[in-house]
């Protein structure tokens, strides 16, 4: 945060601003109005129309309260009520009331002559002892200016004030956002942005609240995902421990009908039993873990393996358990030297999810193709079959595939699925062991 943008400083600024402004705008108002005021000043009409107005209103209180030309007190009290008001009363020539004589009462007595002027007007009033000569003068545009002034002085404070309020008006507004921010946070939409304005304590609090938002979205979204890449990988697992149970309820029922030939093939599916009972057992371990570890994966490392070594035997069990399923096999496979990454506990399963495919969709009727291809620096290990018409549209899970890519990622590897005139083509590619060059 900039420490020159903080609130108080805001504030400050602010009030500087409002007196400035309020303070112009009173010095053009003053300038103004004093023009204005002067220029009526020095109208004669406009004198005249005041001077008048004044005579009235004497001759109104003389007349209300039955005052006589020589009631000093009662003219006096009415000349302080009147704007800078000089008044003189004159009788048969002699001066009997001067509002600026303090001693007006002894005026009377001592029968001063005055001479009146005809520069000046005179105005008749009709006083309780009789009529009696006025002069009169009114400074008008003293009034005015003082007026003028309060009103100025009034504007320009609300001017100041507006200014003020607005500024502030703008700070409440956007605490009431932030307000407002935080009460959808609160009601679970961390979808909603939070505001952020200006870079002072409260904009610093606004950029907090925000990545503290977004920090618990990417937490949320986090955990959605590895939840639900945990449940697949559970569904993928309990998906793979229907062909090693298939697999054992068949070698069980070979020996239970004696189906065998001799003793060593009976030892041979005796020990097969075994391992796909390891095998259930692994995977229900899987399970029950993954079950238990929400987002953990399987701690595991593809390692480089002689090609042979990966697929022949488990290659060869899958050839025979199918056979048994009524499947024949047109294999063309030519083992090179080369070395592959694999998981070495993914490699059964990839086997288990192709035979378990194999078994629901291959027609009988033709063989299956198993074959090597190469590419680059990948080998790939293919599987084609035809589809039986008869199954053709069934709805599919996608399991199994899906758990054979899942597992081809997991090594670095990929699956190709193709599906063309019938033939349903599963290409599994591995990574090949970089050539190493002769020196």
């Amino acid at each position: 945060m900039n420490s020159r943008s903080g609130l108080g400083l805001r504030f400050v600024r602010l009030l500087l601003i409002a007196a400035l402004c309020s303070a112009a705008l009173f010095g053009v108002l003053y300038h103004v109005g004093d023009g204005i005021i002067d220029s009526l000043a020095i109208n004669e009409d406009f004198q005249a129309r005041c001077i008048e107005a004044r005579v009235e209103s004497l001759q109104a209180y003389v007349d209300s309260n039955r005052i006589a030309a020589t009631d000093a007190d009662a003219l006096l009290e009415w000349c302080e009520n009147q704007p800078v008001v000089l008044m003189e009363i004159y009788r048969n020539g002699k001066l009997v009331f001067n509002s600026s004589y303090l001693e007006t009462e002894e005026l009377y007595g001592r029968d001063i002559g005055v001479n009146l002027y005809d520069w000046y007007s005179y105005y008749t009033i009709d006083f309780v002892d009789g009529e009696a000569n006025l002069l009169i003068f009114s400074d008008e545009a003293y009034q005015l200016k003082t007026w003028a002034i309060i009103v100025e002085i009034v504007v320009a404070v609300v001017v100041f004030l507006g200014i003020f309020l607005k500024g502030v008006g703008e700070v409440a507004t956007y605490i009431c956002d932030l307000s407002s921010d935080v009460r959808m946070l609160e009601g679970g939409d961390f979808d909603h942005v939070i505001t952020v304005r200006g870079d002072d304590e409260l904009a610093v609090l606004a950029q907090g609240l925000d990545s503290m938002r977004s920090a618990f979205l990417e937490q949320r979204n986090a955990e959605a995902l590895s939840l639900q890449a945990n449940q697949s990988l559970i569904t993928g697992l309990s998906h793979d421990l229907r062909t090693p149970l298939t697999k054992l309820m068949l070698y069980t029922e070979i020996l239970r009908s004696g189906k065998y030939q001799n003793e060593e093939q009976m030892r041979e599916y005796l020990v097969r039993i075994d391992e796909k009972a390891g095998q259930i057992k692994q995977l229900s371990d899987d399970i029950l873990h993954f079950s238990l570890a929400v987002g953990e994966e399987v701690g595991m490392k593809p390692e480089l393996v002689a090609l042979r070594e990966v697929f022949f035997d488990t290659l060869s069990e899958l050839v025979e358990y199918l056979s048994q399923k009524g499947c024949r096999f047109d294999c063309a496979l030519a083992w090179p030297d080369d070395r592959i990454f694999v998981c070495k506990p993914f490699v059964r399963r990839l086997f288990d999810n192709l035979a378990s495919n194999i078994d629901k969709y291959a027609d009988r009727s033709k063989p299956v193709r198993i074959g090597l291809r190469h590419k680059d620096d990948r080998i790939g290990l293919a599987f084609e079959n035809a589809v039986d018409v008869r199954l053709d549209g069934q709805e599919s899970t996608q399991v199994g595939l899906a758990n054979v890519e899942y597992m081809m990622g997991r090594m670095g590897g990929s699956c190709q699925v193709e599906r063309a005139d019938g033939i349903f083509t599963t290409v599994l590619w591995f990574r090949r062991e970089p050539a190493t060059r002769g020196t």
